[in-house]
C-alpha cells in the first residue's frame, strides 16, 4: 500500500496511468535550443563558487586548528620547556633521603629536570669518590626518583667543568706550542744548543691556578717541532726572504748555524704540557687532567671508558629520564703565549692546507711581512676544524651511542668558531645574564643562530650567573627581566645556576659555589619561585613554534680576527660587532649572526634572499670588514645577482684570508665596490659576562642615521617602539606571533607597530596565567606593559573578547598604619613588632640584617565596593589576603592586587600582607663563617678550610652597599573603582 497525494489508499496492482511522451517528442512542438557553452558555464561557475569557498574555508579551518594546538601547548607545556637548573655536588657528599628531599623540591617549584657536575669538596668526610662505586649508587637513586617525579636528567662526562678526568693518560693531557728563542749578531757561526723553553709569565691565580706541574713524565715534553732561524729587522720583525728552517741541521739539541752580517733569531718551536686540571676541582687525590682537545684518539680514550661506565650503570633510563650530557663553556688554557696544539697538527695542517707550515711558524708570533696576516687565517682555520673533528665529534658520536643528546657550549677559550660549533652540537647551550635592553650578538645570538640553522628549536642557557656579582641578591623580578632577554635572543630552555647540594639547613657562603645565583629553598623568596617557573614553561614551549623571522643577517669577522692574530692565551673569543645590534633592534630589525662556511656550503640566494635551511633574509652587514675569504665574497656577489642588498660599514673589504687567496684581491676588489658602503664610525665593544650597567644609545648621529634611511628602503622594519619594549617574530603555519617584552626601565603606554597585514586580528596571549584576550588589528595594536611585563601578540584573525580598560578610580586613600608586623628567618627568631608607619627593614636598626618573611597586619574599614590594593615599594615578593582570603601573589612591579567585593565586610576588615626578601642582608650579619652543628660534624666532620676563591666570594657579598630595598616600603594605597 502507498499513501496518495490525496491521502487516500490505492492498490499498486490496479492500471497504471499511461505516460505522457517527451516533450522533444511531441511533434506539435519543436524541440528547445540548448546553449551547451552557456550551460557549461553555468556548471562551471556554481562549481567554481563552491569550491572557492571551500579553499577560503581551508586556511581558516587550519589556522584554528593551529591555533588550538598552540593553545594546548601553552596552557600545559611538555617537562623540557620547564626551566632546569644545574645541581652542584660538592665532593658528592650526598645522601639518599637529601637527594629525595631536593627533588621532590624542584618538582614542587615546577623545575623540569636537573644537572648533576660534581665540584669542591667543602667537608672532611662524607664524600664519595667520583664514578667510585658508591656514587653510581647515589646516581642511580636520583634516577629512579627523577623517573618517579618526571624529572629530565643531564649528566657530565667529567668531575668540573672540562674535558678531562683521572683516568686520562699522561701523553693523552693538553699541549701547546710554543716558541723559544735566542738572538745573534752576525757574522757568526752558532754551533750549541737550542733555545729552552722559558716561561713568559703565566699568572697562578684564576683559570691559570689549574696549571699544575706536568706528571708522567710524558716523552714528548720539550719535543722539537721545528727550527727557524731568521734576520730580524725592525723590534721582533722578521726578514721573510731570510727564513731558513734549520730543523734536519739540529739533531737532538744541537746542531750549527752559520749567519752572515746583521741581526739574527733562532728559533726553536717545542711541544709543551700544561698540566692543567679541571676547574673547579680539588688539586689533590685524584687529580683529573685536561685532555688534548686537539687529538682525536686522545679524545676517544678519554670517552670510552667513561661512556661505557655509563652505559653499563645507567642503561634503564638512557635516552628517557637520561636527556643528554652536558658540556660547559671550554676553559683550555693555554701556556701564556703559546697556542694549543697537538702531536699530528703540523701534518693535518698539510694534508688540509698543501704546504709546509715549519718555514712560516713564525708568522704565528712575530711579524714577517704580507705573508703573516694570510698564515695565521690558515692555522686558525685548520685549528677550528681539528676542534670540530677530534673534539665535538668524538664527544657527540660517545652521546650518540648512549643513545642521548650532546649539549655543548660552543664558546670562550677554544678554537672552534662559535656559529658552526652550536650547529655541530645536539642541543646548544648558551650563556652572558642581561637584566637589561640588550642583545647579545656573541655568544648569545650567535648560538642560536647556528642552532637555527641546523634545524634545532631548542637553544638552552645558562641563567642567572653574574646576575649580580654579589650572591644571594638576586629577586625573581630581575631573574624574570633576564629570562625575557635570553628568550628574545633565541634561547628556548632556561637552566638556573643554581642550586647546591648542601645537608645544612642555612646558607654557609664559603661552602657556597663562588659564581652563581642561589635559586633553591634557601632563599627567603623560594616558594613564589613556581610562578616564575610556569612563566618560563609557557614562553619557551611558544618560542619553539613555527619559523624565526628576521631581515638581516651580521657576518661573523672571524676571518678578520683569524688574519689578526694566533696567540689568544685565555682571552674569551668573542666577535665584536659594536653597537650595530642593538641599533638594527631598536629600530625593529631583527637579525641572525652569520659565518663563513653557511655562506659557502649551507646558502641559496634566489628572489633577492639569502636561504639558509627555509629561513630567508634580504641584507647582509658588515662591520668594518676588511679581510674575506674568497669563497665567502663569491657567494656574496651570487646574492647580489639574484638581487640581495649589502651593506659594509667604514670600509670594503679589500684583502682574501689565506694564503689561497694571495692573488685574489682584484677579485675582492671587484665584488666589494658593489656593496653599498656607508661611513658609520664603527667602534668595537667591550665584553664582559659579569653584570654590566645599562646605557642607551646615543642620540642618532649621521652614520647611523644612513644605515637606518638604507634599511628603510629596502625593507620595512618588523616592529615600532621606544627603546627598551622589544620583540621577536615568528611565524606559525601562516600566522604571525610576536613575543614583546618591555625591558626598558621606564612603562610603555602607547601605540606599536607590527609587519602584518593591515586588518588581521590580533589576540594577547599572557605566558604569567596563560590567559588570552583580544587585541585589536594590524598594523598597530595599543599595549601597556609596566617595566619588566611581556606579552604574546598572536594575528590568527580571529575575534576574540577584549579584556576591559581599566575602571576609574572612584576615591583612594592611603593605609598609613599603624601595623602589627611579625617576623620569623633565616638565623632569626620570631619576633613581634608595632609600627606607627612603614619603615623598609634595610634602613630599620632592628631588621637590618633581616632575612626571611615579614606578615603586616592592619584592620581596615573601607566601602564594601570593588577595590584596588596598591602596596608601593616590596623588595621584593608580596601575599596579600582580605579576611583570610588570598589575593594573589605579586613578585613583579607593580605590587597591585584586585580586591573584589565579595571578600569586604561591613565595618572593619582584617588586611594581611606577606613580604619575602632575598638572602644578602643575612649574609651581610655573618662576621664569620657559620660552623657546623653537632649532628653534622657527627657525619661530616669538619669543614675544609676556605680557599681563595671562597673567601672572595664572601666578601664581595659583605662589602656590596646599600643593600637592596627590604620589606613593605609603600605607600599602601586602597583604592575604591567606580
Amino acid at each position: 500500500m502507498s499513501i496518495s497525494p490525496a491521502g487516500s489508499a490505492t492498490n499498486r496492482s490496479a492500471a497504471p496511468r499511461p505516460r505522457r511522451p517527451p516533450r522533444c517528442f511531441n511533434p506539435a512542438r519543436r524541440p528547445r535550443k540548448v546553449d551547451i557553452f552557456k550551460r557549461m558555464f553555468d556548471l562551471s561557475r556554481r562549481a567554481w563558487l563552491t569550491s572557492a569557498a571551500g579553499f577560503a574555508l581551508v586556511p581558516r579551518l587550519q589556522a584554528q586548528s593551529t591555533r588550538a594546538q598552540l593553545l594546548g601547548g601553552f596552557r600545559n607545556p611538555p617537562r623540557s620547556a620547564k626551566p632546569h637548573t644545574r645541581w652542584w655536588w660538592p665532593g658528592s657528599a650526598v645522601t639518599p633521603t637529601l637527594l629525595t628531599r631536593d627533588l621532590e623540591e624542584m618538582k614542587r617549584a615546577g623545575l623540569g629536570g636537573f644537572e648533576v657536575t660534581v665540584v669542591w669538596r667543602f667537608y672532611e668526610k662524607g664524600n664519595i669518590d667520583y664514578l667510585s662505586p658508591a656514587w653510581f649508587e647515589a646516581v642511580r637513586h636520583v634516577l629512579r626518583e627523577a623517573q618517579r617525579l618526571d624529572l629530565g636528567v643531564a649528566l657530565t662526562f667529567a668531575p668540573g667543568w672540562d674535558f678531562g678526568g683521572p683516568w686520562v693518560a699522561p701523553s693523552d693531557r693538553s699541549k701547546v706550542l710554543a716558541v723559544c728563542w735566542e738572538d745573534f749578531t752576525g757574522p757568526f757561526s752558532y754551533e750549541g744548543p737550542l733555545p729552552r723553553f722559558k716561561d713568559a709569565g703565566t699568572p697562578t691565580t684564576g683559570l691559570y691556578a689549574y696549571l699544575t706541574d706536568v706528571e708522567g713524565k710524558p716523552a714528548d715534553q720539550d719535543a722539537v717541532v721545528a727550527v727557524i732561524g731568521g734576520r730580524l729587522t725592525v723590534g721582533d720583525a722578521l726578514d721573510p726572504d731570510s727564513l731558513v728552517d734549520l730543523t734536519h741541521d739540529f739533531r737532538g739539541e744541537a746542531g750549527r748555524w752559520l749567519m752572515e752580517h746583521g741581526h739574527f733569531r733562532l728559533m726553536a718551536f717545542r711541544l709543551r704540557y700544561t698540566g692543567q686540571q679541571n676547574a673547579s676541582q680539588d688539586l689533590d687525590n685524584p687529580r683529573s687532567f685536561v685532555v688534548d682537545h686537539l687529538s682525536r684518539e686522545a679524545m676517544e680514550r678519554y670517552l670510552a671508558p667513561i661512556s661505557e661506565q655509563f652505559g653499563r650503570e645507567f642503561k634503564p633510563w638512557l635516552g628517557s629520564t637520561i636527556e643528554s650530557i652536558f658540556s660547559d663553556s671550554f676553559e683550555v688554557v693555554p701556556l701564556r703565549d703559546t697556542l694549543l696544539w697537538s702531536n699530528s697538527t703540523l701534518a693535518e695542517f698539510e694534508r688540509r692546507k698543501g704546504y709546509d707550515l715549519k718555514p712560516y711558524l713564525p708568522a704565528l708570533w712575530f711579524d714577517i711581512g704580507p705573508l703573516t696576516p694570510r698564515v695565521r687565517y690558515d692555522v686558525n682555520e685548520v685549528l677550528h676544524q681539528l676542534a670540530l673533528e677530534f673534539c665535538y665529534d668524538p664527544f657527540l658520536e660517545a652521546c650518540e651511542r648512549l643513545g642521548v643528546k650532546g649539549r655543548m657550549q660552543p664558546h670562550y677559550r677554544f678554537n672552534a668558531e662559535i656559529v658552526a660549533g652550536a650547529g655541530r652540537a645536539h642541543q646548544a647551550d648558551t650563556e652572558v645574564t642581561t637584566a637589561r635592553y640588550e642583545t647579545v650578538a656573541d655568544p648569545r645570538k650567535a648560538t642560536a643562530s647556528g642552532a637555527r640553522f641546523a634545524g634545532r628549536s631548542v637553544v638552552s642557557a645558562e641563567a642567572y650567573t653574574f646576575l649580580h656579582r654579589e650572591r644571594y641578591r638576586a629577586t625573581l623580578e630581575e631573574m624574570k627581566i633576564a629570562s625575557d632577554a635570553f628568550l628574545r635572543d633565541g634561547v628556548t630552555q632556561i637552566w638556573n645556576h643554581g642550586w647546591l647540594f648542601t645537608p645544612e639547613p642555612e646558607v654557609a657562603p664559603t661552602r657556597d659555589f663562588f659564581a652563581c645565583e642561589r635559586i633553591q629553598p634557601w632563599m627567603p623568596w623560594w616558594p613564589h619561585y613556581r610562578h616564575l617557573a610556569e612563566y618560563i614553561a609557557r614562553a619557551s614551549w611558544l618560542l619553539r613554534q613555527g619559523r624565526f623571522v628576521a631581515d638581516v643577517l651580521l657576518y661573523s669577522p672571524q676571518a678578520q680576527v683569524w688574519s689578526e692574530r694566533a696567540i689568544f692565551n685565555i682571552e674569551q673569543r668573542v666577535m665584536k660587532y659594536g653597537d650595530v645590534p642593538r641599533l638594527l633592534l631598536t629600530h625593529g630589525y631583527d637579525y641572525d649572526v652569520v659565518n663563513d662556511d653557511l655562506l659557502q656550503n649551507g646558502a641559496e640566494f634566489r628572489d633577492g634572499r639569502v636561504w639558509i635551511n627555509g629561513h630567508a633574509y634580504r641584507v647582509v652587514v658588515l662591520a668594518a670588514v676588511h679581510t674575506l675569504p674568497l669563497a665567502t665574497c663569491l657567494a656574496l656577489e651570487r646574492f647580489l645577482d639574484a638581487g640581495g642588498q649589502v651593506v659594509a660599514l667604514d670600509v670594503q673589504p679589500i684583502r682574501a684570508a689565506g694564503t689561497q687567496g694571495i692573488h685574489e684581491e682584484a677579485v675582492i676588489d671587484r665584488v666589494a665596490r658593489r656593496f653599498h658602503r656607508i661611513d658609520y664610525g664603527w667602534k668595537p665593544n667591550s665584553f664582559s659576562p659579569q653584570e654590566q650597567p645599562y646605557q642607551p644609545l646615543p642620540p642618532l648621529d649621521r652614520g647611523r642615521t644612513a644605515l637606518l634611511k638604507w634599511l628603510g628602503e629596502v625593507v620595512e622594519p618588523q616592529f615600532r617602539a621606544p627603546e627598551g619594549v622589544t620583540f621577536q617574530h615568528r611565524q606559525v603555519d601562516g600566522m604571525d606571533l610576536f613575543f614583546v617584552t618591555n625591558l626598558g626601565a621606564d612603562a610603555f603606554v602607547g601605540r606599536a607597530g607590527f609587519r602584518v597585514r593591515s586588518g588581521r586580528r590580533a589576540e594577547l596571549w599572557d605566558a604569567m596565567t596563560g590567559g588570552t584576550s583580544g587585541g585589536g588589528q594590524a598594523p598597530e595594536l595599543e599595549l601597556a606593559l609596566e617595566p619588566g611585563e611581556s606579552v604574546f601578540v598572536l594575528f590568527s584573525g580571529q575575534r576574540q573578547r577584549r579584556t576591559p580598560g581599566a575602571r576609574k578610580i572612584r576615591m583612594e586613600r592611603e593605609l598609613s598604619g599603624p601595623w602589627r608586623l611579625e617576623v620569623a628567618g633565616v638565623r632569626f627568631p620570631r619576633a613581634e613588632f608595632e609600627a606607627a608607619a612603614l619603615t623598609p627593614w634595610n634602613e630599620d636598626p632592628a631588621l637590618r640584617h633581616f632575612s626571611g618573611e615579614g606578615v603586616y597586619r592592619q584592620s581596615i574599614d573601607v566601602p564594601r565596593r570593588d577595590a584596588l590594593l596598591d602596596l608601593g615599594e616590596v623588595g621584593c615578593t608580596a601575599e596579600a589576603f582580605v579576611n583570610g582570603q588570598p589575593l594573589g601573589v605579586r613578585w613583579m612591579r607593580p605590587f597591585r592586587f584586585e580586591v573584589p567585593r565579595r571578600l569586604l565586610r561591613r565595618g572593619r576588615n582584617e588586611l594581611e600582607i606577606r613580604v619575602r626578601n632575598t638572602l644578602l642582608a643575612h649574609v651581610q650579619s655573618l662576621e664569620s663563617p657559620p660552623g657546623l652543628n653537632e649532628d653534622l660534624r657527627l657525619y661530616y666532620g669538619a669543614a675544609r678550610p676556605e680557599t681563595e676563591r671562597q673567601l672572595t666570594g664572601w666578601k664581595r657579598d659583605l662589602t656590596f652597599s646599600p643593600l637592596p630595598l627590604s620589606g613593605l616600603a609603600g605607600p599602601v594605597l586602597w583604592k575604591v573603582l567606580a
